[in-house]
């Protein structure tokens, strides 16, 4: 209090004050000494200057941060004493006659600057009484970058950490959420225990540095950390708290929402610039597919996270668009991770969107992702059907299928993302039926390209081939016949007209629709691969079922009797709003500059 609280002098300037009133033999001292240290301070240009005593209390600095007058012993309780200059302290300790340094990493009493510290003893007579220590400036950061010295493993483990503790304190929230609801009270207030314990030990690994997980490499990692983690330390005392006392208020609930979303909004920040910064270092290495895959097991609970809250009447129309939202990019990284993504941009960027995205080859990989997919959609329906529930029952019954589910796409995704760190994965290839069917249909059409191959050689060596290509160009003129009937058919109009309605009214954008008719048509459809359009209508009380019901035969029918491979229809911005065989690619878009927006709109 008397050299900070009611120290007059602003924050930074603390130094000013050479004494504090008071009898006391300590502010004659100060008075004696501070003078001298803070010019020596001024003409070096320390950040800071301390002196410590042999238990490890902090008896002077020149410029009083909160580190001031607190304790830096590594088995007492002071706040700092796992930080940077209690490394040091600790350091000076066991040698004494030597200048230890502290390498650059985020100091909490300088607001999460990166901090280096040298530290020596001070002797008296040979014996050590005490120790010394000064902080570097900022300008005393070595001009070269830190990061080439960051090894690859270190980079992996950094990213692989960063993505944990975002995923932690989403689960953390929604395990809380789930005592709210009264779900298996006691075993969730276990797991909430255990969990908020183990993303409380991630964040430190990431703030301190820990084994083979470098200190923040940058200021603005450190900064987006140490935010992180004073808003953490606020949430997790209300969640505590309310359980506690088992307050399940509106302005509880809402406190609670609001900090989780601004946690995960800085983790996600810092596992962006973890890979942005890796990628700089050493482009080689894959970290944009790292950063990518590791916000997948985030996004798995932040779904059930805003599915809860909207449940418990917080921030309903806000958590239901997110987690539209949160699905949608689940969904969107999904494919791009199996498919690729090209970008302008290829080894950096501005952001991780601007990044290409490697296509993925290895089977073991493609077989998690799979599993992940598939108990994605079965755990999106389960949360569905909670936001649908009607009794108590069914709602719990939603909750825990849901969270068991989450468990398991997090665990499959764990699986992923450590075959995607080692650009390759171990496992006994053991495929699903989906998976054969998809295959087999791709069998299928390879004797039928050997064979056109053989019949096109055979006709150029018989002669025919002239022959043969007049009749192919014969087939091209029926069936340009054939099309333009079917255009010039008034009920063409009427059926277009009526996919387009139901199309528009099925989902709000185009990226939902496209999820949903996919699962409902072809994920969904019991029929195999190669036999999708057996299945008149999917089941629902959406327009554009009815509308499938009704013209869906019609065209199937077209297409058998005039032997086409498939037949769609387009609306104008380039969507695929129906097909007959329903192949992957139906529902996509097809517009040349056709891009889909964060709400779903072509562009």
């Amino acid at each position: 209090a008397a050299y900070i609280t009611n120290n007059e002098h602003p924050l930074g300037s603390k130094d000013q004050l050479d004494f504090a009133p008071g009898s006391e033999e300590y502010h004659a001292i100060h008075k004696q000494y501070h003078p001298k240290y803070r010019s020596i301070l001024y003409d070096r240009n320390y950040y800071d200057i301390f002196i410590l005593d042999l238990e490890g209390n902090l008896i002077y600095s020149v410029y009083k941060e909160l580190d001031y007058a607190t304790n830096f012993a590594l088995n007492g309780t002071g706040q700092w004493k796992d930080s940077g200059l209690g490394d040091a302290y600790e350091a000076a300790l066991k040698t004494a006659d030597v200048i230890t340094v502290i390498d650059w990493k985020p100091y909490g009493p300088s607001f999460g600057a990166l901090a280096s510290f040298l530290s020596t003893g001070i002797k008296k007579n040979g014996t050590l009484v005490g120790v010394f220590a000064t902080q570097l400036p900022p300008e005393a950061k070595p001009i070269c970058s830190v990061l080439p010295s960051i090894s690859d493993q270190q980079w992996r483990d950094a990213v692989a950490e960063a993505g944990k503790q975002r995923m932690l304190v989403q689960k953390a929230t929604r395990v809380y959420l789930q005592v709210m609801k009264g779900v298996d009270v006691e075993t969730n207030r276990v797991d909430f225990v255990l969990t908020v314990g183990d993303a409380t030990a991630s964040m430190r690994k990431t703030m301190k540095g820990y084994d083979t997980i470098p200190a923040p490499p940058t200021q603005a990692i450190a900064n987006l950390l140490l935010d992180a983690w004073e808003q953490w330390e606020v949430l997790d005392q209300e969640m505590k708290l309310s359980l506690e006392l088992n307050d399940v208020s509106f302005t509880v609930l809402t406190k609670v929402m609001q900090l989780s979303k601004a946690i995960d909004d800085a983790l996600d920040a810092a596992l962006e610039q973890y890979v942005l910064s890796a990628m700089e270092a050493q482009p080689t290495l894959h970290s944009a597919i790292w950063g990518v895959s590791q916000r997948q097991a985030s996004l798995v609970h932040r779904m059930a996270v805003e599915a809860l809250f909207i449940r418990l009447g917080i921030g309903v129309d806000v958590n239901t668009a997110s987690f539209a939202e949160s699905a949608g990019a689940f969904d969107v990284a999904h494919w791009e991770l199996l498919e690729g993504r090209s970008a302008s941009v290829q080894t950096s960027g501005s952001s991780l969107a601007d990044t290409a995205l490697l296509r993925t080859t290895d089977a073991c990989t493609l077989n998690a992702m799979e599993d992940v997919m598939s108990k994605f959609v079965t755990m999106k329906a389960s949360l569905q059907e909670m936001l649908a529930s009607n009794t108590t029952a069914s709602e719990h019954a939603a909750i825990r299928a849901a969270y068991q589910l989450g468990n398991a796409v997090s665990d499959d995704m764990a699986t992923a993302i450590n075959f995607y760190a080692a650009g390759s994965g171990t496992c006994i290839l053991k495929r699903s039926a989906t998976a054969w069917e998809v295959s087999l249909d791709e069998l299928s059409r390879l004797p039928y390209l050997f064979n056109k191959v053989q019949s096109e050689f055979a006709l150029v060596e018989a002669g025919l081939s002239e022959a043969w290509l007049k009749k192919a160009a014969s087939d091209l003129t029926d069936h340009k016949g054939f099309i333009r009937t079917e255009a010039w058919d008034p009920r063409l109009v009427d059926a277009f007209l009526a996919f387009k309605e139901g199309w528009d009214s099925f989902r709000p954008t185009n990226a939902e629709r496209l999820l949903s008719l996919q699962v409902a048509y072809i994920t969904l459809n019991e029929h195999p691969a190669g036999s999708k359009d057996q299945l008149d209508y999917a089941p629902g009380d959406e327009l554009y079922h009815r509308v499938h019901k009704q013209y869906h035969p019609t065209y199937r029918s077209i297409l058998y009797e005039r032997n086409y491979y498939d037949i769609f229809m387009l609306d104008l911005e380039g969507n695929l709003i129906y097909s007959v065989y329903k192949e992957l690619d139906y529902a996509t878009n097809f517009a040349a500059n056709g891009t889909i927006d964060e709400q779903g709109k072509v562009h």
